[in-house]
This record gives C-alpha cells, sequence and structure tokens, in this order.
C-alpha cells in the first residue's frame, strides 16, 4: 500500500501521524487497499475552515471523497469514517464479484 499525504494546511505533526496510524489499522483490516492519498488544505483567514480530499484505490477502482470543518479533530474523524466505509463497500463488492455458484447436485 502506497500512502501519501499533501499537508498544505500546515497542520501539527501529531495529526499527521495519528491519520496514518489509523490508515495502517484500515489496510491491516482490509487488505485489499493499492494507495491511499490524503489531500489537507484551509480555507479562509479569520475563520479558517479546513479541507480534507480522500483518493482511495483498491482492485483498480478509484473512490474520491471530501469533506470540511471547522474543526481538524472532528474533520479527521468524520475522513477516517468515511474511508472505512468505502473500503468495506469496495471489499464487499470485490468478494461478491468472485463468489461461486453452488450446483444443486
Amino acid at each position: 500500500m502506497k500512502l501519501m499525504i499533501s499537508n498544505r494546511a500546515e497542520i501539527a505533526n501529531k495529526h499527521i501521524r495519528f491519520a496514518k496510524w489509523k490508515f495502517y489499522s484500515i489496510y491491516e483490516k482490509f487488505d485489499i487497499l493499492d494507495q491511499i492519498d490524503l489531500f489537507l488544505d484551509k480555507e479562509g483567514s479569520s475563520l479558517i475552515t479546513y479541507k480534507a480530499v480522500l483518493k482511495i484505490k483498491a482492485n483498480g477502482k478509484e473512490k474520491i471523497s471530501s469533506k470540511k470543518d471547522s474543526d481538524l479533530n472532528k474533520l479527521l474523524k468524520n475522513i477516517l469514517a468515511t474511508a472505512t466505509r468505502n473500503i468495506r463497500k469496495m471489499k464487499s463488492k470485490h468478494q461478491n464479484k468472485f463468489k461461486t455458484i453452488k450446483s444443486p447436485i
């Protein structure tokens, strides 16, 4: 698995380490991931809004999702929950594709 995090919002390193740790635990759980790209950015000057764009590649498929929030901790929890949900859907579609049909005999 290849993991790339682009931190254009100048977020503290502890948040980046937390995201990496969570993504590696997701990879160990599902084991179908090829690549994860997380782009972190901030918008606004007086009231800062953080934006996260997540790109997941698994089994030749690609999912992109984005979230915005003013609270960085809440944003990371939401984007990680979204990643887990999308990967679970991708894995179930992959397993259903290769399910064998039992003969009635």
